[in-house]
């Protein structure tokens, strides 16, 4: 592992083609983020971010330009070495969780490594699931299945998932998307003691004070890049919810 870059696009584009109608969702992205950066990728519906996001995870291609990720060039790679990029370099965090609701907690954060090929048994499986569960809060609930688990707890199983396999790097999807501010706080929170760790996290929102918690904004419109710049006043998870807890005590 290197302290430079961890992702590179070269005059990314992606263009859909509907019958005769072509739509150019993505139209020339230029863009490095360095290992350890917290990057919100921001715009409104229509800006690009979701498709770039999905260039950036291995779910679809670009149609034209360059993306290395980790040094290595993921722009011509088969289905099946994509697989294996998303499965050990990538972590995935969706809006509505995307939790199997028949199963534990525990269960949902083992199956990326079910699928990988590290080869562990049940009690090695199970001890690095409670540990990942446990450093996001949720020692206790590993059995849970996520009827039985608020919103946040269930993004916290959403985020262990994402951390079980060691990524590279954390892909979060409007991962506040359908929850109360103060557990998006409290989510934020998780995102930024990741961060510090030295975890690279790129989150699409199109909330601004969401994109304050992170610490470099690239904007989007029509499918290109707007702006790109370090944020100026940054949130601090920790600091907000004492505020509230404050401000709840007194009324």
């Amino acid at each position: 592992m290197n302290n430079g870059t961890v992702v590179r696009l070269r005059d990314v584009h992606k263009t859909y083609r509907t019958g005769e109608m072509e739509v150019r969702a993505v139209r020339g992205v230029s863009l490095e983020i360095q290992r350890g950066e917290f990057v919100a990728l921001m715009g409104a519906s229509g800006s690009g971010k979701s498709t770039l996001m999905n260039i950036l995870g291995c779910l679809d291609r670009p149609t034209a330009g360059r993306y290395v990720l980790d040094e290595s060039d993921v722009s011509a790679l088969n289905r099946d070495q994509l697989a294996d990029i998303r499965n050990n370099k990538i972590g995935f965090v969706f809006q509505n969780f995307n939790l199997l609701p028949r199963t534990s907690a525990r269960e949902n954060v083992e199956l990326p490594l079910l699928y990988g090929r590290r080869g562990l048994t049940n009690a090695q499986l199970r001890e690095k699931a409670d540990a990942v569960l446990a450093s996001v809060g949720l020692e206790g609930r590993e059995d849970h299945h996520p009827s039985q688990l608020s919103g946040g707890q269930q993004q916290r199983v959403a985020i262990a998932r994402a951390l079980i396999n060691d990524p590279e790097v954390v892909l979060a999807d409007e991962p506040t998307g359908n929850l109360d501010s103060r557990t998006s706080i409290e989510i934020m929170g998780i995102f930024q003691q990741l961060n510090k760790r030295g975890i690279t996290i790129i989150m699409v929102t199109h909330e601004q004070d969401i994109a304050a918690y992170a610490r470099r904004n690239v904007m989007m419109r029509d499918g290109l890049i707007l702006n790109d710049h370090p944020v100026s006043q940054r949130f601090d998870a920790a600091a907000e919810l004492e505020k509230l807890a404050r401000s709840t005590s007194e009324s």
